[in-house]
């Protein structure tokens, strides 16, 4: 065992200490160890005693004690510390355990100190804290800020100051490459997340790496130029402001405040703190656009305006005021407002009068009319509107100014009052009655005539409705209709019957509004019209009218009234015989010259009786009697002509002479004929005579059988001739219809060109019909003719008569048709090719009687006629005629 030595020394020590020897027991203890051991008692109570004995689980970690107690006492380290936390009922106390060896007498031990640190540990622990917090507080704020090392800059700095350089300026003219080299004497040493923000980085490697440490201000050369003088001179803080780039090469502006610490050891240090300014500056920009925006439409404004605050001072103006008043802007800023315009200085005389005194009394824009002197003398008349400016708190902080000169309004007011007195007299000289009123309907005015036409005083009416002047049957004729919207051009025109003092009266008014300045409706001006007299004379005039389309419209001629050219009235006969409807006549497509079918000249005074000739719509012509004479129709001067259709009369007469023409030649050719007979019959009876002398077979026994057959030839012709002229024959006989056919041919075969076909079958061999053989042969003739005229160029005619005999019909008789390969009839005509007058050919080409003629032939005869065509497909006539029955046949 360890002798002990004299360690009273250490009970000056405020440590608990304790000596152990080469097993760990307590060979000695300080008086401060009862603080550590927590036990009370007296030093001998510890000496002899394990240390680890008093080390509780709580306090320290046995194993890691023991193995560092033993490690010193065996010499396998030289020391061993450990900070440990010893807890007490009041407090958490740190103490921190070394243990270094001791030898005493050749034997080895320990000295084992127990060391209080617990405000060590407090400070680390506030500074810890501290620093945590303050981190946070940096990382959290939306300032960037970046930590800069310049220790190199101020090294480099010092030799610029032992050389007497004054400024960075004045290097700079020396060393152009000053600014390149600082950036690699400048690097960045730690930044928070809102600077990584600001760089769009996305860490401090990423910003260091590609930032490459350097400062970051070299986008804005002056303001890096700028700080290096502020860290050049020292000062401890500086700010200004840069364009900075983050790392996609995007552009923001920062304001920048740089503070250096004031402690020596860290003035190699600097920190910076970057506020993002781009969005105020956009909106400082936004802002002074809208001041130059609003301060260019103040000085676009006509009138001269003015703001002057609380104390009458003028804080701002147009550039209308400087124009009227001269000077510049600088001549009134700043000057009291009544000391600076006559028409202000006249306000001021009179506190009611001052815009300033009345806005703080009652807060509320008002307008107000003064007058002033020009520099010439005259009189000016100004329009003033003041208006309140308010500032946060509600009260009022500058007043606004406006002065419209309203001289020329109010020379405009008195020129309009004496037009006014003028137009009311000017109204008063008219007959018409004329009065005015608002959207309400009430009276504003009247003139003369509307006086004595109702019989009301205008004082009386002025401000009354029509309610209270007139019966309820004639005020509501005074009524404004509900349509206040209406357009200047709109009116309302009505005739009514109202009461009056002169009796009932048939009126017309007319109403037209009248509008304000903006355009809203005033009122209506009326006129009312007497039209009593005018709608009598126009109920006679209609009345005759009536009666004149009446009968016009019933009138067989044609009446058609024209202006010049131009038809103005066609009545029903003029359209129906030339084939329009009543929406074709009158019109503006047909013209009187395109009815005209030769034109005639118009006789200067418009009386003409002559005869003419109208153009149908399908090309027909009408042969008329017309007359015309002038007259006026809807006002417009005019020329009715009145025509009468004599085409009947005029074909009639045609036919008449032709039927005359045809009997003489027919007593031509019979007496001709007759006369021929008589040679043939004598050259034929002497011919036979000689034949009978002549021995037969002879050459001249043959030649007279040649005359012979020739004299009966031409006797054949000849009975041919009388047969046409009928002079031996005349009205209806019996005839055989298979001869009518044949004879017919003869004159049919020189009458077709070559190029056309003729084929006929006639299989009856007899059919005795009682008729007119001069009209059936005609039919015959006429229906061949149609076939040839309708083939153009090639095509057949094909003729074929047959009997019919069909006992359980009772039908006996005969059927001829003619057919054709000819151009064919449209289907619309086929319904009218039996109708007189009607034709599909070309006009002067046809009568349109033919097809009539054999129509009326054949249904004569008791007979049908029936037509089958198509276009280019040919046409087809069939006509049966029933066999004539005589008495005893069956």
């Amino acid at each position: 065992m360890m002798n002990t030595p004299d360690y009273r020394i250490l009970d000056s020590l405020s440590s608990s200490i304790a000596v152990i020897d080469r097993e760990g027991t307590i060979v000695f203890v300080n008086k401060t160890w009862s603080e550590f051991g927590k036990v009370n008692g007296a030093r001998s109570d510890f000496l002899g005693k394990p240390y680890l004995a008093y080390c509780g689980e709580e306090d320290t970690q046995p194993d890691k004690v023991s193995l560092g107690i033993q490690s010193v006492l065996n010499r396998s380290i030289p020391s061993f510390s450990y900070e440990y936390p010893c807890h007490s009922p009041v407090e958490q106390r740190w103490f921190r355990m070394i243990v270094t060896p001791h030898d005493a007498d050749d034997e080895q031990g320990a000295v084992i100190t127990h060391e209080n640190i617990t405000e060590r540990k407090r400070a680390e622990h506030h500074a810890m804290f501290s620093n945590e917090q303050l981190s946070l507080i940096v990382n959290n704020v939306d300032a960037g800020i970046i930590g800069i090392d310049i220790s190199r800059l101020e090294a480099y700095f010092e030799e610029l100051r032992a050389r007497n350089v004054r400024t960075i300026h004045e290097h700079l003219q020396s060393d152009p490459r000053f600014l390149k080299e600082t950036s690699h004497l400048i690097r960045v040493i730690s930044l928070n997340n809102s600077a990584l923000t600001m760089y769009k980085a996305k860490d401090t490697r990423e910003l260091l790496n590609k930032g490459k440490g350097r400062f970051f201000f070299h986008s804005s050369t002056r303001a890096y130029i700028d700080a290096l003088q502020a860290i050049y001179e020292r000062r401890s803080t500086f700010e200004f402001m840069a364009v900075q780039y983050d790392l996609r090469g995007s552009p923001f502006q920062v304001l920048a405040k740089i503070a250096i610490p004031p402690s020596t050891e860290h003035r190699h240090r600097l920190i910076i703190c970057l506020v993002d300014i781009t969005e105020l500056r956009k909106r400082q920009n936004e802002l002074e656009e809208v001041r130059q925006y609003l301060h260019s439409i103040l000085d676009g404004m006509f009138d001269p305006m003015l703001v002057i605050d609380k104390n009458f001072t003028i804080t701002d103006l147009n550039k209308k005021f400087l124009e009227q008043h001269g000077g510049e802007r600088k001549d009134y800023i700043g000057k009291e407002c009544y000391k600076v315009s006559p028409v202000i200085g006249h306000h001021c005389k009179s506190k009611q009068l001052c815009p300033v005194f009345r806005l703080h009394d009652s807060k509320k824009p008002f307008v107000c009319e003064q007058q002033a002197s020009d520099d010439e003398g005259r009189i000016r008349h100004y329009q003033v509107s003041s208006f309140p400016l308010f500032d946060n708190r509600g009260g009022i902080e500058k007043c606004v100014e406006i002065y419209h000169d309203i001289t020329h309004l109010k020379e405009s007011e008195q020129l309009l009052r004496k037009q006014l007195d003028f137009t009311e007299k000017l109204l008063d000289t008219v007959s018409v009655a004329i009065y005015y009123q608002n959207c309400e309907s009430e009276f504003i005015g009247c003139n003369r005539a509307f006086e004595l036409f109702t019989g009301i005083d205008r004082q009386k009416l002025q401000g009354s409705r029509p309610t209270e002047v007139f019966s309820p049957g004639t005020a509501r004729h005074f009524s404004i209709p509900g349509t206040p919207a209406r357009s200047d051009t709109d009116s309302l025109n009505s005739t009514v019957r109202i009461d009056t003092g002169h009796g009932p009266r048939d009126v017309v008014f007319r109403q037209a509004a009248y509008r304000q300045s903006d355009g809203t409706v005033a009122g209506y001006i009326s006129v009312i019209t007497d039209r009593t007299e005018q709608l009598e004379n126009e109920k006679k005039i209609r009345k005759s009218e009536e009666q004149f389309r009446h009968l016009a419209e019933k009138s067989p001629n044609i009446i058609l009234i024209r202006s010049g050219d131009t038809i103005l009235y066609a009545n029903r006969t003029c359209t129906e015989l030339l084939g329009y409807t009543p929406d074709e006549l009158p019109g503006t497509n047909t013209c009187y010259s395109d009815l005209l079918c030769i034109p005639h000249p118009e006789h200067p005074s418009g009386n003409d009786t002559r005869e003419i000739q109208l153009k149908a719509k399908n090309g027909s012509r009408l042969t008329c009697i017309s007359s015309s004479a002038p007259i006026e129709f809807d006002d417009t001067p005019a020329i009715m002509e009145i025509s009468t259709d004599i085409t009947q009369i005029k074909e009639l007469e045609e036919k008449y002479i032709q039927s005359q023409r045809l009997n003489t030649l027919g007593t031509l050719a019979g007496g001709i004929a007759h006369d021929f007979n008589n040679i043939i019959a004598s050259i034929l009876g002497y011919a036979s005579m000689t034949l009978g002398d002549i021995e037969p077979g002879s050459v001249a026994g043959n030649n007279v059988t040649v005359i012979i057959e020739a004299c009966r030839r031409a006797a054949g012709l000849v009975d041919q001739i009388l047969a046409f002229s009928r002079k031996s024959k005349g009205g209806e006989q019996e005839i055989n219809l298979r001869d009518i056919l044949l004879e017919s041919l003869i004159f049919i075969k020189p009458l077709t060109p070559s190029s056309i076909d003729l084929t006929y079958d006639i299989s009856a061999l007899r059919c005795m019909i009682h008729a007119d053989p001069v009209k059936l042969q005609q039919s015959i003739i006429n229906l061949c003719t149609n076939a040839i005229q309708a083939i153009e160029k090639t095509g057949t005619i094909s003729i074929s008569l047959k009997n019919i005999d069909n006992p359980t019909e009772s039908e006996h008789g005969a059927e001829l048709i003619i057919a054709d390969t000819g151009k064919g009839i449209e289907k619309e005509h086929l319904e009218r090719i039996f109708e007189p007058f009607f034709t599909t050919k070309e006009v002067g080409q046809g009568t349109g009687l033919g097809l009539a003629e054999v129509y009326g032939v054949v249904t004569g005869l008791g007979g049908t006629i029936s037509v089958e065509s198509a276009p280019g497909r040919g046409t087809k006539f069939t006509l049966r005629i029933p066999e004539h029955k005589t008495e005893g046949s069956t």
